[in-house]
């Protein structure tokens, strides 16, 4: 008899402990449309906006970051913006990075008043909030 309860319980405790942490992932669709709303925020110089859409660990001064960009590349962000392609890479299995294991990472080819701008930009939703977590510009 007491064999089986601990039987029971291990398998009790199995299954408690595979549903902690599952969440649903993040939809490609919303991932995009959070980039999107973030690159319009920037053309409007709207930096409140575009803060707001980061996740809320996020490490990113989107100005300072931004204007880097635009003097390195000799771009003007509230020029003529148009994103060519969003290619959804799935993060590499088991991948903590950041701490968070539902992520979703999405890389973008667009040009920027002519130049072209590679982006990669990881999403994350979990207990603390969704949003952009990192954003790596080229």
């Amino acid at each position: 008899m007491k064999t089986k309860a601990i039987i029971l319980f291990v398998i009790f405790a199995i299954c408690l402990f595979s549903f902690v942490g599952c969440e649903q992932p993040i939809d490609r669709g919303d991932a995009k449309n959070t980039v999107i709303r973030f690159f319009k925020a920037i053309k409007t110089d709207d930096y409140v906006e575009a803060t707001a859409l980061l996740h809320r660990k996020a490490e990113i001064d989107v100005q300072k970051l931004i204007s880097e960009i635009e003097y390195r590349k000799r771009v003007d962000f509230n020029s003529d913006m148009i994103i060519h392609s969003f290619t959804e890479i799935e993060p590499e299995y088991g991948d903590k990075s950041y701490g968070y294991s539902n992520r979703c990472v999405l890389l973008m080819n667009m040009t920027v008043g002519g130049a072209a701008i590679e982006a990669r930009f990881d999403i994350v939703k979990n207990s603390q909030g969704y949003g952009i977590i990192n954003i790596k510009i080229k």
